[in-house]
């Protein structure tokens, strides 16, 4: 199989893997391996063509990448060896070439090419790329040619810890970026607050505390903002000026939430699972445009305060709680509709009866946890659609299931301790998804 490799990409992480690809004719080869550990992983066009160990030999002259396929995997892909001629730049290649000889280790042999006088390969436009994808590629500084991207939207430059935030800043400010994702460890500069295009930022990478800066406040187009870390992190009061901010994911052991985000006033999407309040402000109710919140993993927060700004939210339809019980109060949280809750296995799950009143409820979620017995009152749920009793421990369902006359999925997967089945669930005519997986003391025949 011959081809012209036009898109050339490597990637560095847990595993060294190399991307050859031909667009045009949709053509892709990806070689994959951990580095040292030798054993290859080879897929060709779709995962259903791929082969551990396929390689038997391989040998790159210049940009000419000849690979020679063992019996069994030349008789899966219908190819007894690639012949590739690598449509990329002098840098490029020696990054290809470096991860190469990591994966196939003593089975590829590297040549310099014929001394022919090479054809120019034709200059980029890189003044029409939108697109930029550098994640994972060990990058110390942005490549020059990054500031002629005049055209750049996305920058996905995640996965390289050791790059100079403050640089990187410096260049994008440059260029229309609306897309940023990026990997640190380092103090979050300043001019962070200069990306006034930016829409979308990820940042991830934390293993020390973060202060993010108050410049962010200058950032007025930013509408997604997802913060990843193992460290604590505070956000800077200026974020609560943040107009257009919609989506506001902070996944790290601590946040410290600016003390005015209840002004966020076009939020749709909310995530406080870890961040440090014992009570919401009671104007997060005036928050209208939220219609998703999540706030579990924090067990000595007041709840029944909580329950009741949440009940006052008018448009949170989605409510998420990572907890190992259920608190007192949620029957104050009447406009939600779906209710999904994560405990902790093995612990031992009350249901409060208020739980019981929320008859809007269209779906309940429950991953976890010990609950002993499913209570009756769970029929007096007449809206459920949905039920979820999942990686759970629990014996039986009750026979007041058969009052829950919408329902359409039910899942009672991955419960150790379940037998039996409610001859009641014969009267659930609107149900077309039942899931019973591994529950091994489930008598098939026991409904």
């Amino acid at each position: 199989m011959k081809f012209r490799a036009t898109d050339v990409e490597y990637w560095s992480d847990d595993l060294e893997t190399v991307f050859l690809g031909n667009e045009e004719k949709e053509l892709v080869l990806t070689i994959s391996g951990v580095r040292g550990e030798g054993g290859s992983y080879l897929e060709w066009n779709d995962p259903s063509n791929a082969c551990s160990d396929a390689v038997q030999r391989a040998r790159l002259t210049g940009r000419a990448l000849h690979i020679q396929l063992r019996a069994a995997a030349a008789k899966q892909l219908g190819a007894k060896s690639f012949d590739i001629d690598l449509d990329c730049d002098d840098a490029l290649l020696k990054e290809v070439t470096e991860r190469l000889v990591a994966i196939l280790g003593d089975q590829i042999v590297v040549e310099a090419g014929p001394a022919l006088k090479k054809k120019a390969l034709p200059a980029k436009d890189y003044a029409a790329i939108k697109y930029l994808n550098l994640e994972r590629k060990k990058l110390k500084a942005l490549p020059d040619y990054v500031r002629d991207m005049t055209s750049l939207e996305t920058a996905k430059l995640a996965g390289n810890p050791k790059l100079d935030f403050d640089a990187v800043c410096e260049v994008l400010n440059k260029l229309p970026v609306k897309e940023l994702t990026f990997t640190t460890d380092q103090p979050i500069p300043e001019s962070l607050g200069a990306l006034s295009e930016l829409e979308s930022l990820t940042l991830d990478g934390f293993t020390t505390p973060k202060v993010l800066p108050e410049s962010m406040g200058r950032m007025r187009n930013l509408r997604s903002l997802l913060i990843l870390g193992d460290s604590d992190v505070v956000l800077p009061e200026a974020l609560a000026d943040l107009e257009n901010l919609s989506d506001l994911r902070v996944r790290v052991p601590s946040c410290q939430m600016p003390s005015r985000f209840y002004k966020l006033s076009k939020l749709t999407d909310l995530d406080l699972s870890n961040c440090r309040f014992t009570r919401l402000p009671e104007e997060m109710a005036g928050m209208t445009a939220i219609t998703s919140l999540m706030l579990g993993g924090k067990e000595e927060r007041d709840y029944a305060q909580v329950f009741g700004v949440v009940g006052r939210m008018p448009h949170v339809k989605t409510l998420d709680l990572v907890l190992s019980r259920i608190p007192d109060g949620i029957e104050a949280c009447r406009n939600i509709e779906t209710l999904s809750i994560w405990a902790s296995p093995g612990k031992l799950i009350e249901w409060p009866e208020g739980l019981f009143t929320l008859t809007q409820l269209k779906s309940l979620i429950l991953h976890g946890g010990r609950f002993g017995v499913v209570p009756e009152g769970i029929g007096r749920l007449s809206g459920l659609e949905t039920l979820v009793l999942a990686e759970s421990d629990f014996e039986s369902l009750p026979e007041s299931i058969g009052e829950l006359s919408k329902l359409k999925y039910l899942n009672v997967s991955e419960n150790p301790s379940f037998h039996q089945l409610p001859k009641s669930l014969s009267k659930l005519r609107e149900l077309n998804t039942l899931t019973l997986r591994e529950n091994p003391r489930l008598d098939s025949t026991s409904s």
